[in-house]
């Protein structure tokens, strides 16, 4: 993956995030890209859809259905993954995980030593906005209760 790649999956996983966060919903973004280019998009539409699995990276998995080989692909996500989406990426045999932010990982443990152990190639790129964006919605008054029902607080 070159640099170009790399930029364009961390955007594109950024911008799914603050969709997110402007319809009043945890931002939490991801992208999937094969071969260079992104495949698919999602972001966290818990709150949303009232559901309880729409994580950014199952809304991601959700919208790339069938169509690719999900074992050629990198998938991109603006938050270290919880425990069902680390599975949900071991599940369809994704080889490669960029994290965005793996600092802001309060409320659950972080799953980048599981995914590793597993072979998966963890790359965090620490991206200052969404690192500012997920502390801001993890801590202030009117949005972390909406955080901690994310992660089953």
């Amino acid at each position: 993956m070159n640099d170009s790649e790399l930029e364009v999956g961390i955007q594109s996983a950024y911008m799914q995030a603050l969709k997110s966060f402007n319809e009043g919903g945890v931002p939490v973004g991801s992208s999937l890209m094969v071969d260079g280019a992104v495949v698919a998009l999602g972001h966290n539409q818990r709150f949303q859809k009232g559901s309880n699995i729409l994580h950014g990276e199952m809304d991601c998995l959700e919208n790339a259905g069938h169509a690719f080989d999900l074992t050629q692909s990198t998938m991109f996500t603006t938050l270290s993954p919880c425990q069902m989406c680390a599975n949900a990426i071991l599940l369809f045999g994704i080889p490669r995980v960029v994290i965005l932010d793996n600092t802001n990982v309060t409320d659950f443990k972080t799953n980048v030593d599981y995914l590793r152990e597993q072979g998966v190639e963890v790359i965090i790129e620490e991206h200052a906005p969404s690192m500012e964006l997920n502390r801001r919605f993890q801590t202030e008054p009117e949005t972390k209760g909406l955080w901690l029902g994310d992660v089953g607080k």
